[in-house]
């Protein structure tokens, strides 16, 4: 994983909190670390929310919003349902 995200994991688990997010998972460039280049590179996230959440696209937007900001850089999150190409937001489905 790259530092810069290491650097915010506390800031990272009270957003979660925040915004009731039950897993957040990072996958691509920023999770190798290895070819992750600081100055251009976003950050990739899947997000799993908590039974409880308001998962509506407006919460999803804000958390989404308030991940880039504390990381200073654009962001893609989202739920994957699996398919190929750029996660995409879907509405969660309650699997607990």
């Amino acid at each position: 994983m790259h530092t810069l995200i290491e650097q915010h994991r506390a800031d990272i688990a009270a957003l979660c909190h925040r915004y009731g997010v039950r897993q957040l998972a990072v996958f691509g460039s920023a999770a190798r670390g290895t070819d992750f280049d600081p100055a251009t590179g976003d950050a990739d996230f899947l997000v799993t929310f908590t039974a409880e959440a308001n998962h509506d696209l407006a919460e999803f937007a804000n958390f989404k919003d308030a991940l880039e900001a504390l990381l200073s850089r654009p962001g893609r999150s989202g739920r994957s349902r699996g398919g190929r190409g750029k996660p995409q937001y879907h509405p969660p489905r309650h699997s607990e």
